[in-house]
């Protein structure tokens, strides 16, 4: 099966290894690239934690050289990877919701009480849903800190197109509903749509998944979401057909 990978090259390495490994040939196209800047500055308070929603705000620190003024906090990341990417980066306490952002929130809620020291919540420009606004809403204290941005793909590569055009990939995976909107947004075209309706669409999730049916309103679209928000539950979907 050839499989294209939509995610950022930061972020496609070790996925694409996973495919190879179960027979599969991954196909990268990403449709974000991730530009990092290297002069944040944290304001001087009092934090409890940091938290994070994607391995990419962990290298959004790295980048600003911020990991040794945090490290001494504990992490809270959104699930194994963020999680992962923390611990490789040399903070140690850290805890993982192992799932999405209602699960971050809700390990947050149960295993931090002080409400009186701000959090710092480590993120892109553009992020899924409002963590900060859910646990202000519930009396903390939240200072979000952007590390990076995404910028979107504007077009297929043309080596892509071809073989997508073609008939030569048999599926695509799908990471983030932004992703989802970008692939519908560049393959719901008159040369593309009929191949498009037969490749199959592994989705992270269902919010992944609404993102990108919602777009193809002229099209059936073979869906597939991933039974957990993660790279292994991915894996494990995809070997499974």
């Amino acid at each position: 099966m050839r499989i294209a990978v939509t995610r950022a090259p930061e972020d496609a390495a070790a996925f694409a290894a996973g495919l190879e490994a179960l027979g599969c040939e991954p196909v990268l196209e990403p449709l974000l690239h991730l530009l990092f800047s290297t002069a944040v500055t944290v304001p001087e308070r009092d934090y409890q934690a940091v938290l994070v929603t994607s391995a990419n705000a962990v290298r959004g620190l790295e980048a600003s050289n911020l990991v040794q003024r945090l490290k001494s906090l504990p992490v809270y990341a959104v699930g194994k990877s963020s999680a992962a990417a923390a611990r490789v980066a040399g903070f140690t306490e850290i805890h993982s919701a192992d799932g999405d952002l209602p699960a971050l929130h809700s390990l947050v809620v149960a295993a931090l009480a002080d409400k009186t020291r701000p959090l710092l919540y480590a993120a892109g420009l553009t992020v899924s849903g409002d963590l900060k606004g859910m646990l202000e809403s519930d009396g903390w204290q939240v200072e979000r800190l952007v590390l990076y941005r995404a910028e979107a793909a504007t077009v297929f590569s043309s080596s892509f197109a071809s073989q997508l055009e073609g008939g030569r990939i048999d599926a695509v995976t799908l990471f983030s509903p932004r992703t989802a909107r970008i692939w519908a947004g560049l393959a719901n075209t008159p040369a593309l749509i009929a191949s498009v309706a037969y490749i199959r669409h592994f989705c992270l999730s269902e919010a992944v998944g609404q993102a990108v049916t919602s777009t193809f309103t002229n099209v059936d679209l073979t869906v597939d979401v991933s039974e957990t928000p993660d790279m292994e539950a991915m894996l494990a979907m995809i070997a499974s057909q």
